[in-house]
C-alpha cells in the first residue's frame, strides 16, 4: 500500500444525549455557539433541518483540521479527513466545551460505547484475481465472452462481515471509476483509522504471499 488518502475518519459514541441537557437549555444558543467555534460552513439554520433524525454540521474545522458533526438522539458523530484520532478529540472538547458554556451534564462516564468507521483510498500493487488462480480462470471465461471487444475483468472487491453485523468490517476494492491499470483501490472498514491501515498492509501481505 501507499499513498493513502482518508476519505473518511469517524468516531460514533453511543448515549442517550437527553442526559447532557436535563436542565433544558435552550438548544438554539447552543447549536450557533458550536458552529462559530468550530466554523462550519454547513449547519443547521432552517427550520427543515431540525425535523430529520439528525442534526448536521458539516465543512468545519478542529485544530487546523476538517472536521463534522452529526447529532442523534443515542449519540454523536464525529467526522475528520485525518484519523478517528482526531475524530475523537474533536467530539471530545466539544462535550468538555459545551459542558462548560452551557452547564450540561456531561461526564466521561456519560458514553456508553464507541465505534468506528474508516475510509481509505490507495494504490497497491496486489491483483486479487491474480493470486487467486480460480478467479483468474473465471476472470478469463467473462473475457472471452465478447469476441469483437473483450473487456479486462478483474474480481474488484474482498468483502468481510460478522455473522450479526449490518455493515461490513472490512473491504478491499477497486476504486470506481478509475482505469485498472492506475492500481487505485478503496477500503472500509469499522475500526481506527490506524488499525485500518495495519489490516490493508497484512491484507497485502498475506494474499501476496
Amino acid at each position: 500500500m501507499n499513498k493513502p488518502e482518508i476519505l473518511l475518519a469517524r468516531s460514533i459514541w453511543l448515549f442517550n444525549t437527553s442526559e447532557l441537557n436535563e436542565r433544558g437549555v435552550a438548544l438554539g444558543p447552543i447549536y450557533r455557539a458550536i458552529q462559530e467555534r468550530y466554523r462550519f460552513l454547513r449547519y443547521p439554520h432552517k427550520p427543515e433541518d431540525f425535523m430529520q433524525s439528525s442534526v448536521t454540521f458539516a465543512d468545519g474545522e478542529f485544530d487546523g483540521l476538517s472536521a463534522g458533526l452529526q447529532i442523534y438522539a443515542d449519540g454523536l458523530l464525529g467526522d475528520s479527513k485525518s484519523s478517528t484520532t482526531v475524530s475523537d478529540r474533536f467530539l471530545g472538547d466539544l462535550l468538555s466545551w459545551t459542558a462548560q458554556e452551557f452547564r450540561l451534564n456531561y461526564t466521561q462516564d456519560l458514553v456508553k460505547t464507541k465505534a468506528y468507521e474508516s475510509q481509505i483510498v490507495f494504490s497497491s500493487e496486489l491483483s486479487v484475481r491474480k493470486k487467486l488462480k480460480k478467479l483468474d480462470q473465471f476472470a478469463r471465461i467473462l473475457e472471452g465472452l465478447s469476441s469483437k471487444d473483450p473487456a479486462q475483468q478483474d474480481a474488484v472487491a474482498v468483502m468481510f462481515r460478522g455473522d450479526q453485523l449490518g455493515r461490513h468490517s472490512f473491504t478491499f476494492e477497486r476504486r470506481d471509476g478509475i482505469p485498472f491499470s492506475e492500481n487505485r483501490y478503496y477500503s472500509k472498514a469499522a475500526v481506527p483509522t490506524e488499525k485500518h491501515l495495519e489490516l490493508i498492509e497484512t491484507f497485502e501481505q498475506i494474499i501476496g504471499s
